[in-house]
């Protein structure tokens, strides 16, 4: 039995098998993207540049794990940016947003901005100060 129907089918099943795949966390994206599914795309941008943070480390399954694919957005970001930390975390989404705008995904750019936009300021990460 094959496991391609389409690009989104492809890669998702390689992700299930391999999910700390980078690169087919962003074509995953840009397929995704042209699908309409903007969140998605923009998600899965932000986790491959979330994988460089633990390079050239192998990637424990713990660290990111798959089943945050299933959860809601919000839910996912949470986890994420408790994995990384408020200062990496705002990096990974500075550095997502870059490579999103580049590769012409203003949709999920937009979304990306909203997500920074949500952060702490850059006192109040590196403080612990809240307003």
């Amino acid at each position: 039995a094959t496991n391609w129907r389409d690009d989104a089918t492809l890669l998702t099943q390689a992700l299930r098998i391999h999910p700390h795949v980078a690169r087919s966390r962003v074509s995953l994206a840009a397929t995704l993207y042209n699908a309409g599914l903007y969140e998605d795309a923009a998600w899965n941008t932000l986790l491959a540049h979330a994988y460089f943070t633990r390079f050239p480390r192998p990637i424990p399954e713990t660290d990111f794990p798959a089943t945050w694919d299933d959860q809601p957005l919000d839910q996912r970001l949470a986890a994420l940016r408790t994995s990384l930390g408020d200062p990496t975390y705002a990096q990974v989404l500075s550095r997502t947003q870059r490579t999103i705008t580049d590769l012409h995904m203003l949709e999920s750019a937009r979304l990306i901005d909203r997500w920074l936009k949500n952060l702490p300021s850059t006192q109040e990460v590196q403080t612990g100060d809240t307003p």
